[in-house]
């Protein structure tokens, strides 16, 4: 199927050519601009219906601050190493240090393995992410992302980002089982699916529709990247935006933005042959432990907000792991690495020494 040109009402430049598997499809992309009206600063975005390949892509290239999702590389690097999930890691003070009020345990106490990857993606906990990126490494995080062929994506203190159609790349792979392994890829999608901070991808979505995603926040930047398993089709979404000046509109942007991409293909014929929700794990999901400190419940407005702590914007400064390279084992995973490094726009994450935020 070729590329359609992009539809004259556009107000941004939409990507006009096949790129990263997703064939434009220019009245998705008409759609996906109007959404995003009122939404300031720099924004990325990369939409992939899963069965046919059709989707839109803004800057897809740009290289933005990950905010939290810097996790998601985290998780994937977790599973890759094989760790037992009864594992008891213990609670540091450096790692306590990063915490932005969902944290309620003491230095000296532990997490099992489980129950930090819980924490780190359902709350977006930033000492349970310290704690597991240190327990697998540096220098294997950054390794995984390289196998990956995520040039855009970085894991260190002073270049933490990543670029919608990298994270749409992780996404693709855990849709189709294809991320570390078909089991571990289910237990990912199934953490994701358990996300409790739901502002964003699944807020304008009708109730019953299923979102595995991750958010991210910092001051300015506003993310949320996920997996959207509608009744007609299985779409992955990418949406980053950085320096606006209005958080709130951004988030709106972004869930108008899922409900323009679940609209337009839910009036398409079903496909039957597309990634759908793979059976949970048989491992038991650790029980949540209430925290003394979170507020309360997901910012108010949201059709979608699930109970649980409303999670502050930042993190503390402070020491972050030093950035290494392992060389992979395995051969990098298809992409267009050579088109994105002529693209991607280095050192953004220079812009905060924080680590990027518990704001969702």
């Amino acid at each position: 199927m070729g590329a359609t040109p992009m539809a004259a009402t556009t107000s941004r430049h939409w990507e006009a050519s096949v790129a990263d598997g997703i064939v434009p499809d220019a009245t998705l992309a008409s759609l996906l601009d109007h959404a995003l009206l009122g939404v300031d600063g720099e924004i990325g975005v990369a939409v992939k219906d899963l069965s046919s390949g059709r989707g839109a892509i803004l800057s897809g290239d740009l290289e933005l601050p990950a905010a939290s999702l810097y996790k998601l590389p985290v998780l994937y690097a977790v599973f890759d190493a094989g760790l037992k999930m009864a594992e008891e890691l213990p609670i540091t003070d450096d790692a306590l240090s990063y915490d932005a009020g969902t944290m309620e345990l003491g230095a000296g106490e532990t997490l099992s393995v489980a129950e930090a990857l819980e924490r780190m993606i359902t709350i977006s906990d930033n000492t349970s992410a310290v704690m597991l990126g240190s327990r697998v490494g540096p220098s294997r995080v950054n390794g995984e992302i390289a196998a990956l062929g995520m040039d855009t994506t970085h894991y260190s203190l002073t270049r933490m980002t990543t670029s919608s159609l990298d994270i749409l790349h992780l996404l693709d792979l855990l849709a189709r089982g294809r991320a570390v392994s078909p089991a571990a890829s289910a237990d990912m999608l199934h953490l994701l699916l358990r996300q409790r901070v739901n502002d964003r991808l699944p807020r304008l979505l009708p109730d019953a529709i299923r979102v595995a995603h991750k958010t991210g926040n910092l001051p300015g930047t506003v993310n949320d990247v996920g997996i959207v398993y509608g009744p007609s089709a299985t779409l992955a979404i990418a949406v980053l935006v950085s320096d606006t000046t209005d958080e709130a509109a951004a988030a709106t942007g972004i869930a108008r933005v899922a409900q323009a991409a679940f609209a337009y293909f839910d009036e398409q014929p079903a496909v039957a042959d597309r990634p759908r929700i793979p059976a949970a794990p048989i491992r038991a999901v650790p029980p949540p432990r209430p925290s003394r400190r979170a507020g309360p419940g997901c910012p108010p407005g949201s059709a979608r907000s699930s109970p649980g702590p409303r999670l502050p914007r930042g993190g503390r400064p402070g020491p972050w792991p030093r950035p290494g390279r392992r060389p992979s084992s395995r051969a990098p995973l298809s992409r267009a690495s050579a088109r994105r490094a002529s693209r991607s726009r280095p050192g953004r994450g220079g812009r905060s020494a924080q680590l990027p935020g518990s704001g969702g």
